[in-house]
């Protein structure tokens, strides 16, 4: 036993070595440095819950932040349906569909957007041809914004979602509609609890990627729709007030804890009921 655990301690030393350099020690630093630059006290965080400004950045990442889930939801579940319950041709099809965006540059389809609905863009040239009106502002507004993270942040969803319902039985459905269900109602009451996990996953991994989003809502959004960590970044650039901008990424890194906390124990949930269910009906 003593040999094997000198082995493990041989083998972690330098993971646990790298993840101290790179990771552990610069989020020590920062939390040390929101409480002590540029005086030492709780004068950061106070700011922030004082000044009403940050209070609206705070509110318009989660906002925009739900929004983008919420959207990803609606259209990445009927993509993800798809591809696990048609044959592989059609899910290998809809697959690559999905992966593609990620075979490109983050910047680069960002910038794309940038093209497609500014002034000059096809949809502005589509709407003035339609309507035979001045187009809308779309670019450097919270839609283009919610638009170019909702392209971004779908294919996580629709992964996520189809991981687990790959695994769902087919039979099961089949089972609820050899007894008189219809479509419709084994639907909801078989296979939308099963694909429950998938659900919570995916909601919880886009929302989470999305309110520490910095690329896209800074180009797309522009300074009026100011997330968090484009305020991060004011404030370590421009303003050079390394204080404040450590206390906002401490904020948002416990709210992230949070979050991946409440995603941990829903996990554990359903799979307690998972197993109860599985229990239940043998």
């Amino acid at each position: 036993m003593s040999g094997s655990r000198l082995t493990l301690a041989l083998l972690l030393a330098p993971v646990l070595a790298f993840l101290t350099a790179v990771l552990f020690y610069p989020l020590a630093l920062m939390v040390e440095r929101s409480f002590t630059d540029p005086a030492l006290g709780i004068g950061n965080y106070l700011r922030i819950v004082e000044v009403s400004v940050y209070a609206r950045v705070f509110w318009t990442t989660l906002q925009v932040s739900a929004v983008v889930t919420g959207i990803c939801l609606l259209l990445g579940y009927p993509l993800a349906y798809a591809a696990a319950n048609r044959g592989p041709a059609v899910r290998l099809l809809l697959l690559v569909a999905v992966m593609m965006p990620f075979w490109t540059s983050l910047l680069v389809r960002t910038y794309a957007w940038m093209v497609l609905l500014g002034a000059g863009g096809p949809v502005a040239a589509a709407w003035t041809y339609v309507f035979a009106t001045e187009p809308p502002q779309l670019l450097f507004t919270r839609f283009s914004a919610v638009i170019g993270m909702v392209y971004v942040m779908l294919p996580y969803m629709v992964l996520s979602l189809f991981a687990v319902m790959n695994e769902i039985d087919p039979n099961y459905q089949r089972a609820a509609r050899s007894l008189g269900a219809s479509p419709l109602r084994a639907f909801f009451h078989v296979y939308l609890p099963q694909s429950s996990a998938g659900v919570t996953g995916g909601v919880l991994l886009v929302f989470i990627v999305s309110i520490g989003f910095f690329v896209t809502p800074a180009l797309l959004g522009g300074r009026k729709e100011t997330f968090i960590a484009w305020l991060i970044k004011i404030n370590v650039q421009d303003v050079v007030d390394w204080g404040f901008a450590s206390a906002l990424a401490v904020v948002l890194l416990i709210l992230t804890m949070l979050l991946l906390y409440c995603y941990d124990k829903l996990l554990r949930d359903e799979s307690v009921f998972a197993a109860g269910l599985v229990r239940g009906r043998t």
